[in-house]
C-alpha cells in the first residue's frame, strides 16, 4: 500500500507575491545591508500604501512620475519605506 501524499500542483503567483519579490529585489539592491526580515516587511508596507499596484493598474499621466518619485525617496529616506 503506497501512503505518499500526492503531487501538489504549483500555483501561478498573485499579484501580491510578484510585487513583494519585485519589491524585495529593489529595497535590498538601494541598501545591501539590510535584513530578508526588514526589506519583506518594507515590502508589504509598501504593498499596503499603493493600493493600485496591487491590480496592475497604471496611473494617469505625471501621478505616476509622483509615484515613482515618492517610492524612490522613501526608500533612499528610510530603508525603503514608502
Amino acid at each position: 500500500m503506497n501512503n505518499a501524499a500526492p503531487e501538489k500542483r504549483q500555483r501561478v503567483p498573485s499579484a501580491y507575491n510578484r510585487f513583494i519579490k519585485e519589491e524585495i529585489q529593489r529595497i535590498k539592491a538601494s541598501n545591501p545591508d539590510i535584513s530578508h526580515r526588514e526589506a519583506f516587511s518594507t515590502a508589504a508596507k509598501n504593498w499596503a500604501h499603493f493600493p493600485h499596484i496591487h491590480f496592475g493598474l497604471k496611473l494617469d499621466g505625471n501621478k505616476q512620475g509622483k509615484l515613482d518619485q515618492a517610492l524612490a525617496e522613501g526608500t533612499q529616506k528610510s530603508n525603503g519605506f514608502y
